[in-house]
């Protein structure tokens, strides 16, 4: 574990929505699309996605809705020059081709073992309305010793631009709290 291992020179670590196991992501995300969308809708996708076309374009319309509501959930003017990086190389190699189908490295992904082992000062961060799991966050709060687990209101996955002032308020006081030595779990 590299906060054990490199400990003395870290202060203190910041995981924004992301979750140590990948199998309560994959089943929560799957709730999610099964609660917003018709029992028509989701076999649709699911179709779509045994056949592995996912630039069909009802698809992603229904990818849409589900971004829409769990990922940007604001989509302000301020980032609309940013370049979509879904489907890339790089995302592809870790996630697969979307959000919601895990084809990539983090397939196995499973951290749990190892929380125990952080030893900083640590900040969990995540939307309200998102696409990882919110149990599954606070869970890694009871299990990584000095942790702070807060929510963003009104956030997605992208809550850092969905509620800006809010999230970056806990980043600001987590990171006032650890430098003055007043960080308490």
């Amino acid at each position: 574990m590299y906060a054990a291992k490199y400990g003395q020179h870290l202060k203190g670590a910041i995981i924004s929505s992301m979750v140590d196991n990948i199998d309560e992501y994959v089943e929560s995300i799957n709730h999610i699309r099964e609660t917003v969308l018709s029992a028509d809708q989701v076999a649709y996708m699911q179709q779509v996605e045994a056949n592995g076309n996912y630039d069909d374009a009802k698809y992603q319309s229904y990818v849409g809705i589900l971004n829409d509501g769990y990922v940007d959930r604001k989509k302000p003017a301020a980032i609309s020059h940013l370049i979509d990086t879904t489907a890339t190389a790089v995302y592809g190699a870790f996630q697969g081709d979307n959000e919601f189908v895990i084809k990539g490295k983090l397939k196995e992904w499973n951290f749990r073992e190892h929380l125990k082992e952080i030893q900083v000062p640590t900040l969990l961060t995540f939307g309200e309305h998102e696409t990882m799991p919110i149990a599954t966050g606070k869970k890694m709060a009871e299990l990584i010793p000095h942790s702070r687990f807060v929510t963003t209101p009104e956030g997605g996955h992208h809550h850092m631009i969905d509620n800006a002032p809010v999230y970056y308020d806990h980043l600001a006081t987590f990171i006032r709290d650890v430098e003055s030595d007043n960080f308490n779990a």
